[in-house]
Parts: structure tokens; C-alpha cells; sequence
């Protein structure tokens, strides 16, 4: 079967693993391509077998942007503490 357009898991899937490197510079950019994706897919649009891929996307894009919130959390405290002593 031909899809009208296609799919784009597995630039998702870059975006995601080079959040991890780019301390989360393109995570964001990772989840929305691999969500829209993935609703391609379920609405028809696009080959549904790299599903697995895109969903591997969103969740190292969820991964990475979960790292970089807490080491900024970290930061700010650090800031915080050594500023009141």
C-alpha cells in the first residue's frame, strides 16, 4: 500500500539521540516530529511498521528534556544555597 507522505520516525530518532549529546538543544524538536508522526500513522497517513521508531523518539526526547530540567533544577538550587550562606 502507497501512503501520501513519508514517514519521518526515523529523522525523530536522530533529533532524540542527538539531544542526549546536545544536552537537550533538540529534544523538543525530537518529540514534536516523532508525536506528529505517530498521529500520521494512526490517522493513516504514513507506513505504521516505524512505529516502534517513532515511539523510541518521543521517549528519548522525554528522557533527554527530563535530564536537562533536572540539571538546570541543580544549578538553581546550587545558585540559591550559595547565595543565602
Amino acid at each position: 500500500m502507497r501512503y501520501p507522505r513519508p514517514s519521518y520516525a526515523l529523522h525523530a530518532l536522530i533529533l532524540s539521540i542527538l539531544s542526549l549529546v546536545l544536552c537537550g538543544l533538540t529534544a523538543p524538536l525530537g518529540l514534536i516530529v516523532g508525536v506528529l508522526d505517530m498521529r500520521a500513522m494512526k490517522q493513516g497517513r504514513t507506513d505504521p511498521s516505524r512505529r516502534g521508531t517513532a515511539r523510541a523518539a518521543v521517549v528519548l526526547a522525554i528522557v533527554a528534556l527530563s535530564f536537562v530540567t533536572i540539571i538546570v533544577g541543580f544549578v538553581v538550587l546550587a545558585t540559591l544555597v550559595s547565595t543565602a550562606a
